[in-house]
């Protein structure tokens, strides 16, 4: 199945670019020969001096697009810190894929002979296809596909990056290491942090051995770790709830008023909640980012024809102000306009939000939740596919509770993405043999 796109308008692609610049899915620069023949699971050698040349890098086997804002590999690594950095190559040509994985200490390749190129692509319009047009007609079905594609992802991808010698230290750590994964082009479709045997042992589930996070670039990492979190202060979390239990043209929200009722029992003291049920496009876009959290509880859509036009779906303000029976869409392209808010968290409790149908654009990180990053959000937690009710329920529950728990001092980054990983894994629990239910969540931040 094959998706044509629009390219997207300049000015957009232009705050896209100068937040996070761009991705490369190339393995083929690889310097040279010597560079190709990197073993698995050795460490990258380092060059102290940048050669020139098409494909040159700092770092030996690592693609020289990936170390546009890095002068030296001690950059890269120190921006991994405690943590793990995964960038997951795809060849266009060829069949060879390769994952750099970096943590404080050292910078690895590691090959990939099971992840190819034509087995990636397979599973992209799966997920971009198949899966979109069943999972409501025939769920089982879905689940067991769906199934069949983590077992594949633990096999060709996690379990190789697994032996590795820098995951072999972070293990020993009785501490869960945090990853960020960098995924462009087809493996930007796939669920990386689900990957899992389906026998329930837990030695080989991603989500009992890693808190997985997802981030466009390393400079997007390097810039959205540098902010401050007001929820990290005492009485400065004020988050405002946005709700559409009914759309025209969509079925009705039910479980919004659960949301609502989770969010609301958060202590006061610890979180100011306003909640606006059926708001306008026009009143958001007037005061949306003054909030440092904000939370969407209503449907979401992808553009096939143009993904800057995928947004939420909320009602439109008529001549006096007032809302109408018509429905807008705050869309990628309004909240790119908000760029330069410092915002902390965007939880989009709404189907597609970290989904670009367009397989045409797979490079361009283009959907709803990247845009809240690039409108200031350092986090967002989305969807990769339409989630049921009662699933954005659960994870809503779960994740406030986590955040705001009477044991967690004022939260931090490392505090959201645990709190979205802990969410998770506790439907997943609960649901293993339904990942349509829990695996579609994912969390996008430093």
């Amino acid at each position: 199945m094959t998706h044509h796109g629009v390219a997207p308008k300049d000015s957009a692609c232009g705050k896209l670019d100068s937040m996070t610049g761009r991705t490369s899915s190339q393995c083929s620069s690889l310097k040279d020969q010597h560079e190709r023949e990197v073993k698995a699971g050795h460490d990258v050698p380092l060059l102290g001096t940048h050669q020139s040349g098409v494909g040159a890098s700092p770092v030996l086997g690592l693609p020289s697009e990936y170390m546009k804002t890095l002068k030296k590999p001690e950059d890269l690594k120190s921006i991994a810190g405690s943590g793990v950095i995964i960038i997951v190559n795809v060849p266009k040509i060829g069949d060879q894929s390769t994952a750099f994985v970096v943590d404080n200490a050292a910078i690895q390749c590691c090959e990939l002979p099971e992840f190819t190129r034509g087995k990636v692509w397979h599973w992209a319009r799966f997920m971009t296809g198949e899966l979109r047009e069943k999972m409501e007609s025939e769920p089982g079905i879905m689940n067991r596909q769906l199934r069949e594609l983590l077992t594949w992802l633990w096999i060709s991808l996690v379990e190789p990056l697994f032996r590795t010698s820098v995951f072999e230290r972070k293990f020993r750590s009785q501490a869960l290491p945090r990853v960020w994964w960098i995924a462009s082009g087809p493996v930007s479709y796939l669920p990386l942090h689900a990957a899992r045997l389906s026998d329930g042992n837990p030695s080989c589930d991603a989500l009992d051995r890693l808190v997985s996070s997802y981030v466009p670039t390393i400079k997007a990492l390097a810039v959205l770790r540098k902010r401050e979190l007001k929820i990290s202060k005492p009485q400065m979390s004020k988050l405002l709830f946005i709700g559409m239990p009914r759309t025209p043209g969509s079925r009705d929200i039910t479980g919004i008023t659960q949301e609502t009722r989770a969010v609301k029992q958060v202590d006061p003291l610890r979180l100011t909640v306003e909640v606006r049920h059926a708001p306008t496009r026009e009143s958001l876009l007037g005061d949306i980012a003054t909030f440092n959290i904000v939370h969407c509880a209503c449907h979401g859509y992808s553009s096939l024809e143009d993904p800057l036009k995928s947004g939420l779906r909320i009602f439109a303000a008529g001549k006096s102000g007032h809302k109408t029976e018509a429905t807008a869409s705050l869309t990628v392209e309004d909240l790119m306009l908000l760029q330069g808010k410092k915002c902390d968290l965007a939880f989009l409790s709404a189907c597609n939000t970290a989904d670009n149908p367009d397989t045409f654009l797979a490079d361009e990180c283009i959907h709803i939740a990247s845009a809240f990053q690039i409108a200031g959000f350092s986090h967002v937690v989305s969807t990769m596919w339409p989630c049921s009710d009662h699933g954005c329920v659960a994870i809503v529950k779960s994740f406030y509770a986590n955040l705001f728990s009477s044991q967690q001092v004022y939260p931090g980054h490392d505090t959201i993405s645990r709190s979205v990983h802990d969410a998770v894994k506790s439907l997943r629990d609960d649901f293993p043999k339904q990942p349509l239910l829990w695996a579609t969540f994912v969390h996008y931040g430093p």
